[in-house]
């Protein structure tokens, strides 16, 4: 696969939402993509989504949470790619509930998808990367629930922390060798509910409302990240919005959290009253 460009990238979730607009970017721009997901049929419509916008890619069902799968598609990939450019880890799951009695099996659910399957990706990758002199690239999706920390999503806001930190971590370490982004973005249209879970129909509705009322776009957060990396910066947080809170949530941490709180109480009871 030689591709316009010759650049090469792996992109997890890329079955739909995020993932898949992350191929249709890079495939516009001439890339060869990896498309990684654990849903093959869906992976097989963004692929034809990445042959009609320019692009070349090539499909590989994969669960992020097992290394040997990862291990396996190193392998394939580099018996056809001299280079790894990119490796954007954008597979995630939602879960919504109260802490004290969700399931064990979700809160391991939720981490062993975020976070270690993110924390697998960039370890597998890492060393082929760092080859690359210079040029290569991590983009790891986190969340505003890093930074937001909304209640009723304990599991969610941890492994989306973790990310950040994580990402921070391998930013330090890692450069000049490989550059390191992770996006930050609010509720938008992905798919993420779909393949998530609420434990009371509020808080599903909850969540449906901010996806509905949000101005994001599954693009928009995309091509934020993409700049983001081409312009070597750590955080992507997609809009004036997110950065105007994160900067709040650094300076006076508590009092931002007070008010997430009560905005949480008013959206519930909006919600509850409908």
């Amino acid at each position: 696969m030689s591709g316009k460009h010759g650049r090469t990238a792996i992109i997890t979730g890329a079955a739909g939402g995020l993932g898949r607009e992350y191929a249709r970017i890079l495939a516009q721009k001439g890339w060869n993509l990896a498309v990684v997901d654990i849903d093959p049929t869906a992976l097989d419509e963004t692929c034809d989504i990445v042959r009609a916008a320019g692009g070349e890619s090539q499909p590989h069902q994969l669960d992020v949470t097992d290394p040997e799968q990862w291990r396996t598609l190193l392998a394939t990939l580099q018996q056809g790619w001299p280079k790894l450019d990119l490796l954007i880890n954008s597979a995630g799951v939602s879960y919504s509930g109260a802490f004290e009695t969700m399931e064990l099996s979700d809160w391991r659910r939720v981490l062993s998808v975020n976070l270690d399957g993110t924390m697998l990706g960039c370890r597998t990758m890492a060393s082929w990367l760092i080859e690359n002199s210079g040029s290569g690239h991590i983009i790891n999706t986190a969340s505003f629930a890093a930074i937001a920390q909304s209640p009723y999503m304990a599991a969610y806001n941890v492994s989306k922390s973790a990310v950040v930190a994580l990402s921070e971590s391998l930013y330090t370490e890692l450069k000049p060798r490989v550059h390191v982004t992770v996006v930050c973005p609010w509720f938008f249209r992905s798919g993420l509910l779909e393949k998530g879970r609420a434990d009371t129909e509020w808080l599903a509705r909850i969540a449906d409302h901010l996806v509905e009322i949000s101005p994001i776009t599954a693009a928009d957060v995309a091509q934020d990240a993409i700049r983001a990396m081409e312009k070597r910066k750590l955080h992507a947080l997609v809009t004036r919005r997110g950065r105007r809170m994160w900067r709040i949530k650094r300076f006076a941490p508590q009092a931002f959290l007070n008010l997430v709180g009560r905005q949480f109480a008013r959206l519930r009871r909006k919600i509850e009253d409908q």
